[in-house]
């Protein structure tokens, strides 16, 4: 009996395991020597003005907000290496592992908000194009275009998953130039006349509410009732809750119900996309997180400090240190793969001077 218990947890468990690890491990293997020899050619690119493209396929890429903020950071730095960069997103197909997101359906509408994003990117300075095309049209123009001109040509052309490579490359980017941190660079024309509405001082707190995957990624209601409490024993300023129209929706019930904080504001009150949500979140005083959520990647191309406690589960971000996922990031600027809500709230001390800083503001009206 012992024996074939044994052998059940072997094959069922253990073995898929090994194998899971082994994939993961040989993946990572031919992603850093595809991110060397591709960075080896953008660097050692001797016109300063060479054209670039970048395909965005969303056949091979997921319908995530994270990713396609690392690749407006990316466009950014080769903006400033003066490349023309010219990006092509791709709608009209995509893969089946769209299915557990449950949005398969409105991919093209997201392909859209995408592209709309895209042009918002100040192109002061520098040229920079933006285009979306659709799946059928994507061989021809393959065909058309310089394979030297494309991003990682021969994986493009063999659907392979780009996308996990964007924010890796920004990494040996910066460290082998003279460039300073990467911003998103999203044009002064574009702010929106709702932040006049907003305190001075405001600190973002992101709250991820989705039920259709990756449950384990939201905060809990108490969780959520910890934060604002502890947030509270700071500072009286504004907390601007972050999240999208359903978890705008849920948080504040929750909120309502079990905080006697009055000084909350929800972003879907005054934001209707996910770009105003980035403008809100840039223009804050301070940008806190516990558990998953993709708005985590905006305040990593920016000044603002900010702490992070999410687990990477992918392969897409390579951390730089224990406390921080960016070569890039400031003295106030942490993220912590833990789920830990009494060490984060404890991490709450690291930005003594900031809630110093902001409460002074406020005192002085």
């Amino acid at each position: 009996m012992l024996i074939k218990v044994l052998k059940n947890f072997l094959r069922n468990f253990w073995l898929p395991s090994i194998i899971k690890q082994r994939k993961k491990a040989s993946l990572i293997k031919l992603k850093n020597s595809l991110l060397g020899n591709e960075a080896r050619k953008l660097i050692s690119e001797k016109s300063h003005n060479s054209k670039l493209y970048i395909v965005h396929n969303l056949y091979t890429c997921p319908p995530s907000y994270g990713d396609f903020i690392w690749l407006i950071g990316l466009i950014n730095v080769l903006k400033e290496l003066r490349k023309e960069v010219n990006l092509i997103i791709v709608k009209g197909a995509y893969s089946n592992n769209w299915r557990k997101y449950k949005i398969s359906n409105n991919g093209d509408k997201l392909a859209r908000e995408f592209f709309e994003i895209s042009e918002k990117i100040d192109k002061n300075n520098s040229r920079f194009s933006t285009k979306l095309i659709d799946q059928k049209e994507i061989n021809q123009f393959l065909d058309s275009v310089n394979h030297k001109e494309l991003l990682f040509a021969d994986q493009v052309k063999r659907n392979f998953p780009i996308y996990i490579m964007y924010f890796d490359l920004i990494g040996i980017l910066i460290s082998q130039t003279n460039l300073k941190y990467p911003s998103l660079s999203f044009s002064k024309k574009n702010a929106n006349k709702f932040l006049n509405n907003f305190p001075e001082k405001y600190i973002s707190l992101h709250l991820r509410y989705n039920l259709e995957w990756g449950e384990n990624r939201n905060p809990s209601d108490d969780e959520v009732i910890q934060l604002i409490n502890g947030i509270n024993k700071f500072t009286k300023a504004y907390i601007v809750i972050v999240s999208d129209h359903i978890g705008c929706k849920y948080f504040k019930e929750i909120i309502e119900k079990k905080s006697k904080n009055k000084n909350i504001i929800f972003s879907k009150d005054f934001t209707n996309s996910f770009y105003e949500d980035c403008e809100l979140i840039l223009n804050s005083s301070l940008y806190l997180q516990f558990k998953g959520g993709g708005t985590s990647a905006v305040p990593i191309f920016s000044s603002i400090p900010y702490l992070i406690y999410a687990k990477i589960y992918s392969i897409n971000e390579t951390k730089c240190s224990e406390m921080s996922i960016a070569s890039w990031s400031m003295n106030n600027q942490f993220w912590v793969e833990s789920n830990d809500i009494n060490s984060f709230l404890k991490d709450l001390n690291l930005f003594s001077k900031v809630f110093r800083d902001i409460n002074k503001k406020i005192e002085k009206g």
